[in-house]
Parts: C-alpha cells; structure tokens; sequence
C-alpha cells in the first residue's frame, strides 16, 4: 500500500519538476531573442533563477518522500518478523521504532521515525 501512495505521490512531484524544465527551456528561447541590458532579459532571468528553485524544493520533497516511505517499509518488515509481544526491553527494538525520546518532567515525547509523535503525561 505504502508503494502504491509512494509512487503516485512521487509520479506527481516528477511530472511538476518536467513541466517546470519545460517552462525553463521555452523561457531561455525566448530569452535569446533580448539584449543583455534589457529588462526583459532581466525578467526572464529572475523567472529562470525562480523556476530552478522550486524544481529543486519539488525534488528535495520527492527523495524526502522516498525516504519516508523506505522507513515505513522497514518498520512494517520489522514487525512482520516479530514471532510474538515483546515482554522485555530491546534496545534494537526502540533504535528500529524510535527517531528520538525526549524525556521532560512531567512527560515522556516519543517520536517514531515515520514522523509521528506520542506524549505520556505523568
């Protein structure tokens, strides 16, 4: 299921990254056309310089993503392979679950490493 999300999520993100290289392409054409010193060589340059940005947002969310769902994959193997409830502390088991454990006074944050919190209160 997590391959199936993955994948359609992550086709969408490669589709918006190729429309934007279109984008840039038919802008640099246009671009041949003005003087260095016009301002609308200045324009299309900014719209170039913009366009390069958010393909490079698009595709640090895509391997972001990728890297999500290979941790949600790991972590459904893990479980699968578990032959019963865990009775006793495993500190492999928490290095496998957990990202980070913050402990406060008054409460316990567990963050897991698909990004998702659970606070114990006292």
């Amino acid at each position: 299921m997590a391959e199936c999300v993955d994948g359609a999520l992550n086709e969408s993100l490669l589709e918006q990254a190729a429309a934007i290289d279109e984008e840039i392409k038919a802008l640099q054409i246009e671009l041949v056309v003005y003087r260095a010193d016009s301002p609308d060589a200045d324009r299309i340059g900014s719209k170039i310089l913009s366009l390069r940005d958010e393909k490079e947002r698009i595709l640090s969310k895509s391997a972001l993503q990728a890297q999500q769902v290979n941790e949600i994959k790991e972590l459904a193997t893990f479980f699968e392979g578990l032959s019963g409830p865990l009775i006793t502390f495993d500190e492999s088991y928490v290095r496998r679950l957990f990202s980070r454990i913050t402990i406060f006074a008054d409460k316990v944050v567990f963050a897991f490493k698909d990004g998702n919190e659970v606070t114990i209160k006292e």
